[in-house]
């Protein structure tokens, strides 16, 4: 396996640990919940950032083969999230947190084992 693959399935591997984190950071929360939680909001915001950043490294000819994940608006997001600074939406955030990154998960974790498989 050449270095490149395995930065890809580190890369992959983090997300979806990531992922993970987000979702348990959030998982007894609701909306007003998360609103009043400064370091869950703060994480969260961070983590989202860190999802998009790494996927917007990952190669071309991957992303190719999966046209239905919505790669340009995960990269909108972070780049929302890292430009905006203070300005972050919180309802931008909560519904990335409880709907996207749901559905996002099982096609990153299909990716991974995807690649996985070729090692």
């Amino acid at each position: 396996m050449c270095s490149r693959e395995r930065s890809i399935i580190d890369d992959l591997s983090n997300v979806i640990d990531t992922m993970d984190k987000a979702g348990r950071f959030i998982e007894d929360m609701d909306y007003e919940d998360f609103l009043d939680d400064e370091k869950t909001l703060f994480a969260t915001a961070k983590a989202i950032e860190l999802i998009g950043e790494t996927l917007k490294h990952i190669p071309e000819n991957i992303k190719d083969s999966y046209p239905n994940v919505p790669w340009a608006d995960i990269y909108g997001m972070k780049n929302f999230l890292v430009h905006n600074y203070f300005a972050s939406d919180s309802e931008e955030i909560w519904k990335t947190l409880k709907e996207d990154l749901p559905e996002l998960r099982p096609v990153i974790q299909e990716i991974l084992d995807r690649e996985l498989q070729k090692g």
